[in-house]
């Protein structure tokens, strides 16, 4: 070995560079993927075995010509007891007693002279070394033509040892030993690779669902749950990264099922839904016979399903599934001959047995009086005995009691649901417990339902669709941040109106729903929905809403309850009926302790129609302290304008500025609209006429005593003051402007946060009408009418910016646009028109 002055082209020709040489004598087994750290290893070796090695810029080459001689004389340790299909040991105890030179290179990669060593072999091969411990027999054959060796079973199979060892343990395999070497059944390891073979293909992998469906991997494992198995340990060479495996047959199923209701879902005629799925179910589907059964029966669903067209999305598509359910009956009922040739019993054990849904044997036992009466009278046919099929509406049904929850039970649930930091921890734990793929308990969707329930006459049905919420403007980051941060009041009060802005619908009805939270309750529902959003977004983005108990029907489940309920300090049972029931019998026995009779009339009769409730059930006495807390729950404070501020002053000394100062507020709020480039004088003429206006009213209020303010305010509240405009309350039991509407800055309007949706449409049509009409009119009188409009619907609309922010209120109109139309109107100019008081 030493340095030689040559021709790099004879070095590229004749010699390996380091890593080469490394890598060809190690070619026979697994690749090397860092050879030069080798580099003592082969140097070593190649002295030993006289590699001719030279030294060429600082680099050590090894003459090819000497190392393919030596692999050509030399066997590897792997391929030598391959050779002799026996153990380690007995390997090592043959080379050792013949004192056979070993070549290393490393540990992994050993080899021997071919010439001595495969002789051994052979000779080895020919007997068979009796195992000392089962026998002591010399000279004993056995035929292996059967059986495979455990190391060339094991590669057959292409396992690791770890995953060898459960396979043998999991089916079972029996081992065969002699002479020290074990073996395995040819029959049972061809068997495994046979399945292997077969299937490798029918699974997915969380890693190919990953790809396939775009979704994460929590995501995945979440929805996918009930298909989820573990991963055979044949299969394991297959799929070595995996934990657990999905059938691909029950995947594409339920894929197919998913795009099959999202189409479903886009459907809104009752027809056409029934039409899709029924093309869906029963495409296949043929008789031996010309069913005149089946043409009625669809005849008949089709015709009752057009007649619930301009119900609610929910109750069509109830009804749709219902006869879907029922033409599945139907079917398998009349698959061999018409129903008219059965016989009375033989109907009502297959068409009105008990174990069908109750209205789906309603739907056919409507239809079977129908047919009798079409077989009767077209074709005078022997049939069934109509008066022995049974009538789904003669079963005696349980009556279930009407409770309520005592006035105790309701304010306990309250100030338990209201222990925010205690709530907001046990809801993170338990969604960090989703993500690492541990039981979960819905314990956020459960603090989320409760509270809900807590200000809002909900079905069980329109709270779990609670919509998804934003954070923008908010400070809010993530669950890390909420873990280490509170939910301050102004950004809850933000997550709070964003969802009373949202177009929610009663599944039922198709009515608007309104949502309401108090403001007690406001930082822990804030936080509660906070914590359902973020994990939709890790573990369900594509849904549309953030309640998830993980159970048909999204019920909250008996394990969740349980968790949730864990530290309420009273034995309590949640109904969301009971709890539905409960809020209005307390908003009837409220408004009866107020003399409000009118309208606790309503909210009786509101009882009646949907429970089936008398009054003298729905009356529970509520202790006068406790008054104003119930009023704070149940009624709605989000009112803004002039007559709530100055009842508030009245009663709370709310504002303490004077009536200059609050002139002056006014006024820059109106120069801010405008985009404050005009001087005060000119708006400051509109303002004395709105405050003229104003003064009426004022002195209403002012020559009112403490208890009739007081009457007021709630009768503001709870919303039972008259309107002709809907979000608007009139101070007068009678409308003394008759030709004005509500939101035309009427004095006695009392607008609340649901108004701000239609003032915004007025304000941009005022805008757009001024813009468009004022410049080509030449009456002074239409001029003067319509800069006072502008200017009403402005203040106005300054009026809820004071109540509710500017970033909330703009959220209904977009800022910028309304910026730019008003810069081209010239205050100056219009102020000539301005009417005074």
């Amino acid at each position: 070995m030493g340095d030689h002055v040559i021709d790099i082209r004879e070095i590229e020709d004749n010699f390996y560079e380091l890593a080469e040489a490394v890598k060809v004598l190690t070619a026979h087994r697994a690749i090397v993927t860092k050879p030069r750290r080798y580099k003592e290893n082969i140097l070593n070796l190649a002295k030993e075995a006289q590699f001719k090695v030279i030294v060429f810029q600082e680099q050590y080459y090894f003459y090819k010509q000497d190392i393919d001689v030596f692999l050509e004389e030399h066997i590897s340790y792997c391929k030598a007891t391959e050779m002799l299909k026996t153990s380690d040991s007995s390997f090592y105890y043959l080379i050792k007693s013949h004192n056979i030179k070993k070549y290393q290179l490393s540990h992994k990669h050993k080899f021997y002279a071919r010439k001595e060593l495969i002789p051994l072999i052979e000779q080895v091969n020919q007997r068979v070394l009796i195992d000392s411990k089962k026998n002591n027999e010399k000279n004993l054959r056995f035929n292996t033509e059967g059986y495979y060796p455990t190391p060339e079973a094991q590669k057959k199979l292409n396992l690791y040892l770890k995953q060898w060892d459960k396979l043998r343990e999991e089916y079972n395999l029996k081992e065969v030993r002699f002479g020290g070497r074990s073996f395995y059944s040819k029959q049972e390891i061809d068997g495994l690779i046979k399945k292997q073979s077969e299937d490798k293909d029918k699974y997915y992998c969380l890693e190919d669902l990953e790809k396939l469906l775009n979704l994460n991997k929590e995501t995945i494992t979440k929805r996918f749950r009930g298909f989820k198995k573990n991963v055979p340990s044949y299969l394991r060479n297959r799929f070595p990264r995996s934990f657990c495996l999905f059938v691909k047959s029950e995947v594409e199923q339920m894929i197919n099922e998913h795009l099959q209701n999202e189409v479903f879902a886009t459907l809104t005629d009752p027809l056409d839904m029934f039409n899709y799925k029924y093309n869906s179910y029963f495409r296949d589907v043929e008789f031996n016979y010309n069913s005149n059964t089946i043409k009625l029966w669809l005849e008949f669903a089709k015709n009752n399903l057009i007649n619930a067209r301009g119900s609610s999305p929910k109750y069509i598509s109830d009804a749709v599934n219902n006869y879907i359910q029922c033409t599945k009956h139907v079917y398998k009922f009349t698959s061999t001959k018409e129903i008219y040739e059965f016989t009375s019993n033989e109907i009502n054990l297959n068409l009105l047995h008990t174990s069908i849904p109750r209205l789906q044997r309603l739907h056919m036992y409507k239809f079977i009086c129908k047919i009798y009466d079409f077989y009767l009278s077209n074709y005078n046919k022997k049939i069934f005995k109509l008066e022995r099929i049974i009538r789904p509406k003669n079963l005696s049904t349980q009556v279930l009691k009407k409770e309520i929850y005592s006035f105790e039970e309701y304010k306990t649930l309250f100030d338990f649901c209201n222990q925010t930091i205690f709530h907001k921890t046990k809801a993170i734990e338990d969604v960090k417990s989703l993500f690492l793929d541990k039981e979960y308990f819905n314990y956020d969707s459960s603090w989320l339902y409760n509270i809900i329930h807590l200000n809002n006459a909900w079905r069980h049905s329109d709270v779990v669709k609670f919509p998804r919420i934003e954070f923008e403007g908010t400070k809010i980051e993530g669950l890390e941040w909420l873990e280490n941060h509170d939910i301050n009041f102004e950004d809850a009060q933000k997550i709070v109106r964003q969802v009373m802005r949202k177009d929610l619908k009663v599944s039922k009805t198709n009515a608007t729903n309104n949502f309401f939270c108090s403001q007690d309750l406001c930082i822990s529902f804030a936080t509660a929905a906070v914590i359902c959003e973020l994990r939709t977004r890790r573990v369900a983005p594509l849904s549309d809403f953030i309640i998830d108990f993980g159970v048909r029907n999204n019920n909250f489940s008996q394990k969740s309850k349980t968790l949730f309920y864990k530290g309420l300090p009273i034995k309590f049972k949640f109904q969301s009926l009971k709890m539905n029931r409960s809020l209005l019998s307390y908003t009837y026995s409220l408004l009866v302790q107020k003399g409000k009779y009118n309208a606790a009339l309503e909210v009786a009769q509101r009882l009646r129609a949907h429970y089936d409730y008398e009054t003298t059930n729905i009356y529970i006495v509520i202790p006068d302290e406790e008054l104003d807390y119930l009023t704070k729950q149940l009624f709605s404070r989000e009112h803004f304008g002039f007559i709530p501020n100055l009842l508030a002053e009245v009663l709370f000394g709310e504002s303490n500025v004077n009536a200059k100062k609050q002139r002056t507020s006014e006024i820059i709020k109106l120069k801010e609209i405008f985009g404050g480039v005009y001087g005060i004088e000119h708006l400051a003429a509109f303002l004395n006429k709105v405050q003229t206006e104003r003064k009426t009213v004022a002195e209403i209020i002012l020559d009112s005593s403490f208890e009739e303010v007081q009457e007021l305010l709630f009768n503001i509240y709870a919303n039972l003051l008259p309107s002709k405009q809907e979000n608007y309350q009139c101070l007068y039991g009678r409308c003394v402007r008759p030709n004005l509407k509500c939101s035309d800055n009427c004095s006695f309007a009392i607008p609340n946060f649901y108004a701000i949706a239609s003032l915004a449409k007025d304000v941009e049509e005022r805008v757009d009408a001024f813009i468009d009409s004022f410049y080509k009119t030449t009456l002074e009188a239409e001029k003067i009418k319509m800069v006072n409009r502008l200017l009403t619907v402005l203040n106005c609309w300054g009026e809820a910016i004071e109540k509710f922010g500017k970033e909330e209120v703009y959220k209904f109109l977009n800022r910028d646009e309304l910026k730019e139309k008003l810069q081209l109107i010239n205050v100056e100019e219009i102020s000539s028109y301005i009417a005074h008081p």
